[in-house]
């Protein structure tokens, strides 16, 4: 780019501009996500070179020597007005290429967010386990951002968060916060976790999914399981397994999982239902939303229908399983074949079977989103440009 540009400038741009999220690529301008849509804020496109010298700009020598080795290095990072970023940096192609994602700077109470007066009384509860769940751009962030900021304004305790990155700040008000940050502050959420029972804490915060739902990268959830057992025994471990539940055969006492979640619709159950499965001897606490029948034990009438659906459902998708998964994995290898063949077309995530069987993630060179949806939805096929769920929201 025959103009000098800066990360700091592009950084700048995107707050200016209101994005959610900047791309720097090679051979492209830099573009940023506005309301949902790429839009270039350059003429020139960049060059190798200078792709390579804005990802150094942010980057430690630790950080590169994690993308030389593993092709990837994310982490969270401050402009100089205080602004958060989330930042993830790749090769494709051996080209240097990044992502980054503005953090709200204001935390936003429950009210805002919509949440109702029950969950604010769980924060007040002298023990028991808080499950947040959902879709990528869902606010899930957001959520437990704002929860957080209640209990440190309100209640006198030592909260500590174990993140990969921290995205909010948090400043010590009634309550002691401690952020840590894998990586950085600690090696692993496994020595965190060990090391955090015994810096007398209240609250504690950790949660894995089972498979990425962009890229399809899938956790060694056992691993994680016996390694947090093991250093931490008390600790309850929960799986989000949205994903995963009917790709991949899951029984989590073998795996060591005390508490995982799945939703219908992910195996073809009935809309708006999903299950909570809670290991013999977890203690939880239960949430009722209104009601009172049967002395207060339950919130309302039981979707009968919807209960029975969803394990017809389950049933079904288990019926068969190897083949269907077989034929899973072998359409999305074709796919990937396919688009590998072709010229400027990248693709993210573990590939083949090291991947999940559904989920292959690809990006076209040069291509706009829009246009690519609308030339395949005229041959029959629909995709998604994104998250298919994601509410494009800056806040979430």
């Amino acid at each position: 780019m025959a103009t000098e540009i800066t990360m700091n400038d592009l950084l700048q741009a995107t707050i200016d501009e209101g994005a959610s999220d900047l791309h720097v690529r090679a051979f492209m301008p830099p573009k940023l996500r506005i309301h949902g849509e790429l839009v270039e804020i350059a003429d020139e496109a960049f060059s190798e070179d200078d792709t390579f010298k804005l990802c150094h700009e942010i980057m430690t020598a630790e950080q590169s020597a994690e993308v030389e080795k593993n092709g990837g290095a994310d982490f969270a990072l401050s402009h100089e007005d205080g602004t958060r970023f989330r930042v993830s940096v790749f090769k494709e192609r051996k080209r240097w290429g990044c992502v980054l994602r503005m953090i709200p700077s204001t935390l936003l109470s429950l009210e805002q967010i919509g949440l109702p007066d029950t969950v604010k009384e769980l924060l007040f509860k002298p023990r028991g386990l808080i499950l947040v769940t959902g879709p990528t751009g869902s606010g899930k962030s957001t959520t437990l951002a704002s929860m957080l900021d209640v209990i440190n304004r309100e209640r006198g305790v030592h909260i500590i968060t174990i993140e990969d990155p921290i995205e909010f700040y948090h400043t010590s008000k009634k309550s002691l916060v401690t952020q840590r940050e894998v990586g950085d502050d600690v090696p692993s959420f496994a020595e965190a976790i060990r090391r955090a029972l015994r810096q007398d804490p209240d609250v504690i915060l950790v949660s894995t999914m089972y498979v990425n739902n962009e890229i399809g990268a899938v956790v060694p959830v056992k691993e994680c399981a016996a390694l947090i057992h093991q250093k931490a025994p008390d600790a309850l471990y929960h799986v989000d397994a949205i994903q995963a539940f009917g790709k991949y055969r899951i029984c989590p006492r073998q795996l060591g999982i005390d508490l995982m979640s799945a939703s219908g619709h992910k195996f073809h159950g009935p809309k708006g239902t999903g299950f909570l499965y809670v290991r013999k001897d977890a203690r939880i606490l239960p949430l009722i939303y209104g009601g009172g029948q049967q002395a207060g034990m339950r919130s309302g009438t039981e979707n009968v229908p919807g209960i029975a659906g969803l394990g017809v459902a389950a049933e079904e998708t288990y019926r068969d399983f190897d083949a269907k998964i077989d034929h899973l994995y072998a359409l999305k290898e074709r796919l990937e074949a396919g688009l590998m063949r072709m010229d400027d077309v990248v693709l993210h995530g573990m590939q083949g079977r090291e991947g999940a069987p559904h989920i292959v993630n690809a990006s076209f060179t040069g291509v706009g989103s829009e246009v690519l949806l609308h030339s395949l939805e005229d041959k029959g096929i629909f995709v998604s440009a994104g998250s298919a769920c994601s509410t494009h929201k800056r806040n979430a």
